[in-house]
C-alpha cells in the first residue's frame, strides 16, 4: 500500500511540487521592506487598493495586468505586505510549475528535471526575495505558449490572446513574445505560405481587437490620456537614458547570446545526430530558440542580475534539452543523485547564510500597518517614523511635503499619499514631457517643502540630475532631516 502511494506521488510529481513549495517558501518568506522594485510595486498596488488610480495618480510605466491582479488580492486578503508576500509565492509557484510541465513535454526524466530545478534555484534564490514582479507573470504566459506548441496545439487565436496578456503584463516582453511566435510560424517546414499567412493574420487580428477593447475601456474610464503619457510616450526616455551594464551580472546576458548561437547551429546542422526521434527533437529546439531568442532582450536597457537571469531562462531550457539528448542520456543514475545532493547542500548552506545575513531585520507585526507581514531594519523603521511625523506636522499647517527620491514611497505608503511622478522621479517615469515637465510642475508648486538627498553620492543613478540642480539653484534651503535637505517654495 505504501509503495503504491509513493509511486502515485512520484507519477503525479507531487514530490516535485512539495519541493517547490519548500524552496520558494524559504526564499520568499523574509522579504525586506526598503527601497527597491519590491517596495515600489507593493506601494502602487496598495495605493490602488485604497482608491488611487493607476497612471492618473501613480507614475506606473508598465501595463496594468500585474497591478490589477494585486489590487484584487489586496481587497480580498488584506491591504498589507503579507498579501504581497503571498502574491509573490503564488507567482513563483505558477512560474516553476510551468517549467516542470515544459520539461515533462520534452520527455526529460524526473531525476534530471529535479537537478535542473535545483540549478535554477541557485540563480533565482536572490530574485525571489525581491518581491512579486510583472516580469515573472509575463514569463508565465510565454511558458503557456511553449507548452501549447509542445502539445502541437497551434490555434493562433489562443496564442494571440496569450501574447496580448503578456503585453498587458509588460510592453516589451509582449512584443518579444509576439516576435517569437511569429518566428516559429515563419520557420515551420511543414506549413505552406498560405497557412503561414493565415496564422499570422489570426495572431495579429486577435491582438488588434483585444488592444482596441482595452483602449476603449480606458477611454471610457478617463485613464487613456494618462496611460499614453506614462506607459507609451514616456518609454522613449526610459530606453534612451537608463542604459546600464553591471559587468558581473551581464555575464549571464552574454552567455545567453553564446548559447543561442550554439543552438541555432544545432538546429541547422546536418552533422549532429541525436539518440532518438531526431526531427522531433530538432523541432522542439527550434521552437524554444524562436521563442527564447527575442526574450534575451528583456535584459536591455538595464542589464542587472535580475534581468540577466531572466534573459537566460528560456534559452537555458533549450540548452539543457539539447545537451540532454546529446550527452546527458548517457549519465548514470548514481551520478544524477550525486549532482542533486551537491546542489541541495549548496542551497541549504546559502539559505542558512541568508537567514543569518538578515538577522538584524525585525518582523512587522502591527496589523494596522500596510507593512504588516514584512521585515524591516530598526534604522529604516525609525527613519520612516521620523519622516512621516515631519510630513504630518507640516500638513497640519497646510504645508505640502514632497520627497523627490527613490525612497519616497517608503513614507508615502503608510501615510496613504500619492504624488505621482514625484514619488519615483526616475528618467522614463516622468511621462512624455520628461525632466522639463517635472521642473514645470515644481515651478507651479506653492507653500510646499521638497526633500532631496543631502549627499549627492547617495542619489540613485536613475534620478534626474537636471531636476535636482533646478531645486538647489532656485528654491530656498531651510534645513535638513534624516539625510535630506529641505527646500521651500512659497
Amino acid at each position: 500500500m505504501l509503495k503504491k502511494i509513493i509511486k502515485n506521488i512520484r507519477k503525479k510529481d507531487i514530490d516535485i511540487y512539495l519541493m517547490l513549495i519548500l524552496l520558494i517558501g524559504i526564499f520568499n518568506h523574509k522579504q525586506i521592506i526598503w527601497v527597491g522594485d519590491g517596495l515600489w510595486d507593493f506601494s502602487n498596488i496598495y495605493k490602488m487598493s485604497i482608491g488611487y488610480r493607476i497612471y492618473k495618480d501613480l507614475n506606473v510605466i508598465i501595463t496594468p495586468f500585474f497591478f490589477d491582479i494585486g489590487k484584487i488580492l489586496f481587497n480580498i486578503l488584506g491591504r498589507n505586505f503579507r498579501t504581497y508576500v503571498l502574491y509573490n509565492f503564488v507567482i513563483y509557484m505558477a512560474f516553476f510549475t510551468c517549467i516542470n510541465v515544459i520539461f515533462k513535454e520534452l520527455n526529460i526524466n524526473k531525476n534530471k528535471r529535479v537537478a535542473f530545478f535545483l540549478i535554477l534555484f541557485i540563480f533565482f534564490k536572490q530574485i525571489i526575495p525581491v518581491g512579486a514582479n510583472y516580469n515573472i507573470i509575463a514569463f508565465i504566459t510565454v511558458f503557456i505558449s511553449i507548452i501549447l506548441f509542445l502539445k502541437k496545439k497551434e490555434n493562433y487565436y489562443i496564442h494571440g490572446i496569450l501574447v496580448f496578456i503578456t503585453i498587458m503584463c509588460k510592453q516589451n516582453m509582449g512584443a518579444f513574445h509576439g516576435i517569437g511566435v511569429l518566428l516559429f510560424i515563419i520557420t515551420q517546414n511543414d506549413k505552406d505560405i498560405k497557412n503561414k499567412i493565415i496564422s499570422i493574420i489570426q495572431l495579429a487580428i486577435t491582438n488588434f481587437v483585444l488592444l482596441a477593447v482595452f483602449l476603449i475601456y480606458y477611454k471610457c474610464n478617463g485613464l487613456l490620456a494618462d496611460f499614453m503619457d506614462m506607459a507609451v510616450l514616456g518609454i522613449r526616455e526610459f530606453s534612451t537614458k537608463n542604459i546600464a551594464f553591471n559587468y558581473n551580472a551581464s555575464l549571464y546576458f552574454y552567455l545567453a547570446i553564446l548559447i543561442d548561437i550554439f543552438l541555432i547551429y544545432v538546429v541547422n546542422s546536418k552533422k549532429l545526430n541525436f539518440s532518438t526521434e531526431n526531427e522531433t527533437i530538432k523541432n522542439n529546439i527550434k521552437m524554444l530558440v524562436c521563442i527564447g531568442t527575442p526574450m534575451i532582450l528583456v535584459g536591455i536597457p538595464i542589464v542587472n542580475a535580475f534581468h540577466s537571469v531572466l534573459s537566460c531562462t528560456i534559452i537555458s531550457f533549450a540548452f539543457f534539452y539539447t545537451i540532454e539528448n546529446m550527452i546527458f542520456n548517457e549519465i548514470k543514475t548514481k551520478k544524477e543523485y550525486l549532482i542533486k545532493i551537491l546542489i541541495i547542500m549548496f542551497l541549504i548552506l546559502s539559505t542558512v547564510y541568508y537567514i543569518i545575513e538578515t538577522k538584524d531585520f525585525t518582523y512587522c507585526s502591527d496589523r494596522n500597518s500596510p507593512y504588516y507581514g514584512g521585515y524591516i531594519s530598526k534604522e529604516a523603521n525609525e527613519q520612516i517614523e521620523n519622516i512621516c511625523k515631519f510630513i504630518v506636522d507640516n500638513n497640519s499647517k497646510n504645508i505640502r511635503v514632497i520627497i523627490l527620491s527613490q525612497e519616497a514611497n517608503a513614507y508615502m505608503t503608510p501615510l496613504k499619499k500619492a504624488n505621482r511622478e514625484f514619488d519615483l522621479p526616475f528618467m522614463g517615469n516622468l511621462g512624455k514631457d520628461g525632466e522639463d515637465g517635472l521642473i514645470k510642475k515644481i515651478k507651479n508648486l506653492r507653500n510646499t517643502k521638497i526633500l532631496i538627498k543631502k549627499d549627492e553620492e547617495k542619489v540613485f543613478w536613475q534620478e534626474s540630475i537636471k531636476v535636482r540642480k533646478y531645486i538647489e539653484e532656485n528654491l530656498e534651503n531651510i534645513g535638513e532631516i534624516e539625510g535630506y535637505s529641505i527646500f521651500y517654495t512659497k
